[in-house]
């Protein structure tokens, strides 16, 4: 977890520029065209991947050098940008460094697997998200919405900030979902494995946890209700 705070902390020191209007990217980095208009997101591979919400949608590709960015793949399909590597993955164990940034008008669905690095500048706004993380993949963002639907397994980080009226969060494996900052009026948890969650809420909460899983929460919910089995464990932080 403190590797992906760092990797936080310098990307916001190294993109602070990053805006609606203007990449602020690395002196590697070169704009593609996008080939179809997205609201959904795929990621898979060893990429770092920085998400921006912009009032237009643009691609730019980052690598140690010239030739590599070619497998580079970011494929506008079905309303989905898929984005990953190309290729005999011998060739990615190579320290290729691929980054790519991408600007989006509206994001309803994200999904990473492999062992991809994520994170947003700014905030992402909208009605409904729905993110998937799998594998050892690491996600920071700020996420503002009324409807967040979050499921995380293997052994993901999530450090996630930002305001929604309704948490649902599946997460399993050896997982770690940290969200203190996301502040949910309402959510529905199921954690099992050796997982661990930290959220804030307060209207309700409905949790389920079991195997050597940690459920943390602040706030003062009305509307509480809690199962936990095997060496699971539920607990109030504010309480203590």
């Amino acid at each position: 977890m403190n590797k992906l705070y760092c990797f936080s902390i310098l990307f916001l020191l190294s993109l602070s520029a990053f805006g609606q209007k203007q990449f602020v990217v690395d002196a590697n980095a070169s704009m593609r065209q996008v080939d179809g208009s997205f609201s959904k997101i795929k990621i898979s591979g060893p990429l770092k991947v920085y998400l921006s919400q912009a009032n237009d949608e643009s691609i730019a590709i980052s690598a140690s050098e010239e030739k590599f960015k070619i497998i580079i793949k970011t494929i506008v399909k079905n309303n989905t940008l898929h984005i990953y590597l190309e290729g005999d993955n011998k060739l990615w164990r190579k320290n290729i460094n691929p980054k790519v940034y991408v600007s989006f008008k509206q994001l309803t669905n994200l999904e990473i697997s492999g062992a991809s690095s994520v994170m947003n500048v700014g905030s992402i706004k909208g009605n409904e998200l729905s993110v998937d993380i799998s594998g050892a993949c690491k996600l920071a963002a700020n996420i503002d919405v009324q409807e967040l639907h979050f499921e995380i397994s293997g052994a993901s980080n999530a450090i996630i900030s930002g305001s929604t009226n309704k948490l649902l969060l599946d997460c399993s494996g050896a997982s770690d979902f940290s969200s203190f900052d996301l502040q949910a009026n309402n959510a529905q948890i199921d954690v099992s494995g050796a997982s661990d969650v930290d959220i804030s809420v307060s209207q309700s909460i409905h949790a389920n946890a079991s195997g050597a899983s940690r459920l943390y929460y602040k706030g003062n919910p009305s509307e509480t209700e809690f199962k936990d089995s095997g060496a699971s464990k539920i607990s109030a932080q504010n309480r203590r």
